[in-house]
C-alpha cells in the first residue's frame, strides 16, 4: 500500500512538472520557457556554421521560424521577393507623339498587373526605360526648342479602383539644333526611376505613364516630335517586397 501511493505522489509531481513553467536562472518563470539574467543566451548546435550550410559563419544569420514553428536559416533570404521582375518591360517599341502644335501626349507603357499583398509588406520598384527623340516623320530634331520627357510610377487599389499613390517621377527636357556640318545628336536616351512604399494587405496594380510635350498652349506645328519607349532590350521594371 506504502508503494502504491509513493508512484501515485510521484506521478502527480511529475505531472505538475510537466505542466509547468521552466525557468533559468529565475525561481520565478513569466512564460513556458523563461532564460533570466542579463548575460544569457541561448545556443542552438544544429544552427552554427559547422552544421548548417546556411550559416557561413562570416555574417549572422537570420533565424526564422517556419509554417511548424521550427527554427531555420532559409536558403535565400525569407524576408524578400519579386513581386515582379520584367527584363525585357517594353517589349514592343511604345511610340507616342505630341499634339499638331507639341501639345501634351501621355501613354501607359508597362504595368505589373494585379498582384495580392496578404500582410503589410515595404515595397521597392525600380525601373529603367529606353527612349529615343525624333520629329513625327521619324527625322532629327533641329528646331531649337525645349520637349519634355516624363516617366511616373502610378499604384492603384483594385478593391477601389483609385490610384492611391504615385511617385518615381522621372524628367529630362531636350533641345537640338543642326550643327554647322548639318548634324544633330540623337540615338537612345534612359529614364530611370525609384520609389518605395508600405502596402497593405489588398489587391494593387503598378504602371509606369509616360508624357511627352512642347507646348502647355499655343506653338506651332513645327514644335511637334515623337518619342519612341522601348527602342533597346535594357528595359527593365521590378518590384520588391521586404517583409
Amino acid at each position: 500500500m506504502l508503494l502504491k501511493k509513493t508512484v501515485l505522489l510521484f506521478l502527480f509531481f511529475i505531472g505538475m512538472f510537466m505542466h509547468s513553467q521552466v525557468g533559468i536562472g529565475t525561481t520565478n518563470p513569466l512564460n513556458d520557457l523563461h532564460v533570466a539574467g542579463t548575460t544569457s543566451g541561448i545556443r542552438i548546435d544544429g544552427l552554427n556554421s559547422t552544421n548548417n550550410a546556411n550559416n557561413n559563419g562570416i555574417r549572422n544569420a537570420p533565424v526564422y521560424a517556419n509554417a511548424d514553428g521550427d527554427l531555420i536559416i532559409p536558403n535565400s533570404p525569407a524576408g524578400a521577393e519579386y513581386l515582379y521582375n520584367a527584363s525585357n518591360a517594353i517589349a514592343t517599341t511604345i511610340t507616342i507623339d505630341t499634339g499638331a502644335i507639341g501639345t501634351p501626349s501621355s501613354q501607359q507603357l508597362a504595368t505589373t498587373g494585379s498582384f495580392t499583398v496578404n500582410q503589410n509588406v515595404l515595397v521597392l520598384i525600380t525601373y529603367n526605360f529606353s527612349y529615343s527623340i525624333t520629329n513625327q516623320l521619324n527625322g532629327p530634331l533641329n528646331d531649337g526648342k525645349a520637349k519634355l520627357i516624363r516617366t511616373r510610377l502610378q499604384i492603384t487599389d483594385d478593391g477601389t479602383g483609385t490610384v492611391i499613390e504615385t511617385g518615381a517621377v522621372y524628367c529630362n527636357s531636350y533641345t537640338n539644333t543642326t550643327s554647322g556640318t548639318g548634324s544633330s545628336i540623337g540615338g537612345t536616351f534612359y529614364a530611370s526611376g525609384s520609389h518605395y512604399t508600405l502596402l497593405t494587405p489588398g489587391d494593387y496594380t503598378l504602371s509606369i505613364n509616360g508624357l511627352v510635350a512642347a507646348n502647355i498652349s499655343g506653338g506651332a506645328t513645327s514644335d511637334a516630335f515623337r518619342v519612341n519607349f522601348g527602342s533597346s532590350s535594357l528595359d527593365s521594371f521590378k518590384v520588391i517586397a521586404l517583409y
